[in-house]
């Protein structure tokens, strides 16, 4: 295939906001990909390192300008499995078969399911003036889907001149079929070897209302595969709900009742996502819930947070969530939650008990070997650990992992040894957050707290402070910092 007419199939189907792949079924190699696939797959040069360097073979009546729904089609991805639904549809062009690959991941289940509409649909008209649709072709059984792709040829019909003749290509165009009914659609010229206009190839996706589409949405949740007896039966509640302002739930699984609400009153909207979320734990999750949107956000999430059930009490779950995202465009959530409250008990508990015994241990500076206790004490500890002196904030000691990790010179300003060394703390505000913490340690006698950001790791950590007496004479600021 000639350089020029490969990059217009490379730009044509850039225009086309679904994953999608042209190739030619003789040697294999991909002539043309978009970014939505290459999200999924990574960059192709041979179509058979996605079926594990086989050849994926079509039956006659395929390569015959035909189309096949292939579900669940196992690939591999850098030697890792993953299944997708894909719509091949073959176009033969001088004895050389073009393979158009629509494809998703089969866990959305777009191909048969209410998301259909999704979908873009491929059309082709040869020069001879005969036309046929090459893609989803089962759906011209259905009436009101014949009569939109009657509407689409004559769109096609009346810009035959200027595309097949003229070989211009026509992108995004907005054309009203039938009423309520829009398409947006793409047309090119089809070449044959000699780069002549041989015929029309267009892609097409439905536009619906706002409204319509979220009624699609919905409906395809409650239809979703995903659904099972064993969910409604099981202590995991099932959620799937809208990325709206109230974050509408949907469906819910009946088990719902666990948790003292009634599956009728949450699926009639009286309440939503957000009512249930604890509020200072929503706070933090709004955005969170948000998902970027692309390829590689639309994997599973997971989050731990509070819940209020219908009597008021609080409980622990763990939310394992999964972003339902189709052109771009976020559909749905489907998640599972699970009480972990036994868990989170423990570990609260745990942490309070580690919290004491470091109280009690703080406590041991006061005694006569205060400096071996020191040693003793944080030496064993895998946290940075600093005292400083509160007049002008020299370091006096560092622990065993401070030192093996970092440089440190004698007589440094504490402010100088974060600056040095690799855990740039020091911007402005964690300045003044460290330079309070200290101060007020000294002044108020007791434990201080604050949060910093390590700029190097991406990650907060937590800075405590405590005037301590080291001898009788003299009082130092032990200072401790914790990852988050």
């Amino acid at each position: 295939m000639k350089g020029e007419i490969k990059r217009k199939y490379q730009d044509f189907i850039n225009h086309v906001d679904f994953p999608m792949i042209i190739y030619t079924y003789e040697d294999n190699k991909v002539i043309a990909i978009n970014d939505s696939a290459k999200a999924i797959t990574d960059s192709l040069t041979d179509i058979r390192n996605l079926f594990e360097g086989k050849k994926f073979k079509f039956r006659k009546e395929i390569l015959d300008n035909g189309c096949e729904l292939f579900l669940n089609t196992k690939i591999y991805i850098n030697s890792k499995v993953d299944y997708i639904d894909m719509d091949v549809s073959v176009l033969k062009v001088d004895n050389i078969h073009y393979v158009f690959m629509m494809f998703e991941k089969s866990y959305k289940n777009l191909f048969l399911g209410e998301l259909k509409i999704k979908i873009p649909r491929i059309i082709c008209k040869s020069l001879d003036g005969e036309s046929v649709s090459i893609s989803l072709k089962n759906e011209l059984e259905d009436e009101k889907f014949t009569n939109l792709y009657k509407n689409v040829m004559q769109l096609t019909d009346s810009l035959e001149d200027e595309i097949k003749t003229k070989k211009i290509s026509k992108y995004n165009l907005i054309e009203m079929m039938c009423k309520d009914v829009f398409i947006k659609i793409n047309l090119m010229p089809i070449y044959n070897s000699k780069s002549e206009s041989i015929g029309i190839l267009g892609i097409y996706n439905h536009i619906v209302s706002k409204e319509k589409e979220k009624q699609i949405y919905a409906k395809a949740i409650k239809t979703s595969s995903l659904v099972t007896k064993i969910m409604d039966e099981g202590d995991t509640v099932f959620v799937g709900w809208l990325n709206d302002e109230d974050t509408t739930i949907q469906y819910i699984t009946p088990n719902i009742a666990i948790y003292g609400y009634d599956e009728k009153e949450v699926i009639e909207g009286k309440i939503t996502f957000k009512d249930i979320i604890y509020e200072e734990d929503y706070k933090l999750l709004k955005e969170k819930f948000k998902p970027k949107l692309n390829v590689e956000d639309d994997k599973k999430k997971v989050y731990e947070y509070r819940i209020k059930k219908k009597d008021g009490s609080l409980i622990w779950v763990h939310e394992e969530s999964i972003p339902v995202i189709i052109r771009k465009n976020f559909i749905y959530n489907f998640s599972s939650l699970q009480e972990i409250s036994s868990r989170k008990e423990y570990e609260l508990v745990n942490t309070d008990e580690k919290k004491e015994k470091s109280n009690e241990n703080l406590k041991q500076v006061n005694s006569s070997n205060m400096i071996d206790n020191l040693k003793n004490i944080f030496d064993a500890l895998e946290s940075i650990v600093l005292i400083i002196r509160p007049k002008d904030y020299t370091i006096k000691y560092a622990n065993k992992k401070t030192i093996s990790k970092y440089s440190i010179n004698n007589e440094c300003d504490i402010f100088e040894f974060l600056n040095l060394n690799s855990l740039k703390l020091v911007t402005k505000e964690n300045y003044y957050a460290l330079e309070k913490v200290i101060k007020d340690a000294i002044e108020e006698k007791q434990e201080k707290k604050a949060l910093v950001f390590d700029l190097r790791k991406k990650e907060y950590m937590t800075v405590k402070a405590q005037l301590l007496s080291i001898t009788d004479s003299k009082k130092e600021v032990v200072i401790i910092f914790n990852k988050k």
